[in-house]
């Protein structure tokens, strides 16, 4: 069987601190964290403005002990602020139609009663 070369075996002595945290996983927790980083920054490019709320960066490394042997898992997520579209106001209408109540968004659509409207001498006079 082929040895898979991408993976490093580790034969010496490690120090457990921050700076080998990204080692493990044969780097996996590193590409990890650096695509969380790009997709925060991305984010951060194209509504970090408009919005002024942070980014968060989660690292969590769980340490256990299982027969005897340290098992460490990092877990990597990130948070961003919800996406937020502009309101848009209508008007209620007081009818329920299939146990759904009803509204209208365009001021003109012709079941709006109060939409404005020309009245027949307006109408009239405009015409002339």
């Amino acid at each position: 069987m082929a040895k898979d070369k991408r993976r490093k075996v580790v034969t010496e002595v490690v120090p457990i601190c921050s700076d080998t945290i990204g080692d493990l996983d044969n780097g996996n927790t590193r590409r990890v964290v650096d695509r969380e980083i790009a997709t925060i920054m991305n984010d951060i490019e194209d509504r970090g403005e408009e919005d002024g709320k942070p980014r968060l960066l989660k690292i969590q490394v769980e340490f256990i002990k299982v027969n005897g042997r340290l098992v460490i898992t990092p877990v990597v997520d990130h948070k961003l602020p919800p996406r937020v579209v502009h309101s848009t106001s209508a008007k209620i209408v007081a009818r329920e139609k299939d146990g759904l109540f009803e509204a209208i968004f365009q001021p003109m659509n012709a079941d709006n009663a109060d939409q404005p409207h020309f009245e027949a001498e307006e109408a009239e006079s405009g015409a002339k």
